[in-house]
């Protein structure tokens, strides 16, 4: 290499030196006065943070101091009706502060307007504690106005009672002068009174006698009247049942002892026979009647049914009592315990033995259409006697004539049928 071009290379290269050296001197520099300006920004931003801090100590003091004082303590979360919306965006999105055991104005606000309500204080005249407090010192300096009058015309008015006091004294002692004489008076008067009352109480009592007595005659006759008038009503409901028994009576078809029907005819040869009544009759099987001679009432023969058809029946005839004189055509039918188309009302009285026992009278009995009753009462027109019955107390035998029961039926003009009178009508 030439020597003047290794000359120019050395220059170059000192040149780039110093061109780098002064750039990293200014770079320095540079950052020297940066950093100056961010120790002297730090600094203040300290200050700013303790004076904030100083701040804050001091709102925090006078917010305790005023939570010591007032109370009404909570947990404060910004004032009501503010949007902070701005401001948390502002924050970078911090979330709202909340300050805790810290006064609550709102709830202060509300003790506030109860308070000056019960001192009776406008709404418009309390806008703080301090607007109260001004109104209660008011009211209170009146009250105390007031008080001052009060005991003004309180004195007045003692003085005023102490003078009334003296004149109610003096009236007092000549009242009393009137007094024991109105005792006297009164004494007299009492003593008066005392021996008229005596007199009147005398003529009350011997009233009162003669009013319990009256009342005694009344009560009395009351009963008896009350009695006679059960025994009235007794009579008149026995009455009832006597026209009712004879009213039902009156209504069979055929009497008892009359002929039930006519004898159609009759075979010796098979001792068979049809009579007129049938099933429109309410004629049933096994029924038994008497068969009579229609001139003279002549008992011929008994007469049994054994096949019943809508307008006649046919008959079993046996204890023919004359068998020249056997039972023909128009010959009279009849049974005590039958009527044509008419259900009787029975009762039985009595004890029944066999083969004729209570059960098996009150089968047969209804096997006729009648209806069967344990005692007798209204209703019933047909009672069956049995042999003596036992008394009520169930140690001796008594005639059925001599029963309550027996003495009812005679009451009610009811038949009577004893019951070895009707067996041949019983077979069953």
């Amino acid at each position: 290499m030439h020597t003047r071009e290794r000359g120019a290379v050395n220059t170059m290269v000192f040149f780039i030196t110093l061109v780098l050296m002064l750039g990293a001197f200014f770079f320095g520099y540079t950052q020297h006065d940066d950093a100056k300006n961010l120790r002297a920004q730090l600094a203040s931003a300290k200050s700013d943070v303790a004076k904030s801090k100083l701040d804050r100590l001091v709102r925090d003091h006078l917010l305790e101091d005023i939570r010591k004082v007032i109370g009404e303590t909570g947990t404060y979360k910004g004032r009501d009706g503010y949007n902070y919306e701005e401001d948390i965006k502002e924050a970078g999105g911090a979330q709202l502060p909340e300050l805790a055991n810290v006064t609550i104005p709102s709830k202060v606000t509300e003790k506030v307007a109860e308070f000056a309500k019960d001192l009776g204080i406008p709404s418009s005249l309390t806008n703080g504690v301090a607007d109260l407090l001004n109104q209660v010192t008011t009211t209170y300096r009146a009250k105390n106005t007031e008080l001052a009058d009060a005991k003004t015309q309180s004195t007045r008015l003692a003085s005023e009672v102490a003078a009334a006091q003296r004149a109610t004294a003096e009236v007092t002692t000549e009242r009393g002068k009137e007094s024991q004489a109105a005792a006297k008076s009164v004494a007299d008067l009492r003593q008066h009174v005392t021996a008229e009352f005596a007199n009147w109480r005398t003529q009350v009592d011997a009233t009162r006698a003669e009013v319990a007595q009256r009342r005694t005659e009344i009560s009395e006759l009351s009963e008896k009247h009350k009695g006679e008038l059960r025994v009235a009503a007794k009579e008149k409901s026995l009455l009832e049942a006597r026209i009712a028994s004879a009213a039902a009576v009156v209504k069979l078809h055929n009497p008892p002892e009359a002929a039930d029907g006519d004898l159609l005819s009759a075979s010796a040869a098979t001792d068979l026979g049809y009579i007129s009544l049938g099933t429109k009759d309410m004629l049933p099987s096994g029924a038994v009647f008497r068969v009579t001679d229609p001139r003279d009432g002549k008992l011929k023969a008994m007469a049994e049914v054994v096949s019943v058809e809508r307008d006649r029946a046919q008959v079993r005839l046996y204890g023919v009592n004359d068998k020249f004189d056997y039972p023909v055509t128009g010959d009279k039918i009849s049974s005590p315990i039958y009527s044509p188309g008419v259900r009787r009302n029975v009762a039985l009285l009595g004890r029944f033995g066999y083969p004729y026992t209570k059960d098996t009278i009150k089968t047969v009995f209804k096997s006729l259409g009648n209806e069967v009753h344990d005692k007798v009462g209204p209703g019933v027109d047909l009672v069956i006697i049995g042999d003596e019955t036992l008394s009520a107390e169930g140690d001796s035998f008594v005639k059925v004539e001599d029963t309550d029961d027996y003495k009812t039926a005679v009451a009610l003009g009811v038949e009577f049928a004893p019951v070895h009178k009707i067996r041949q009508f019983l077979k069953q």
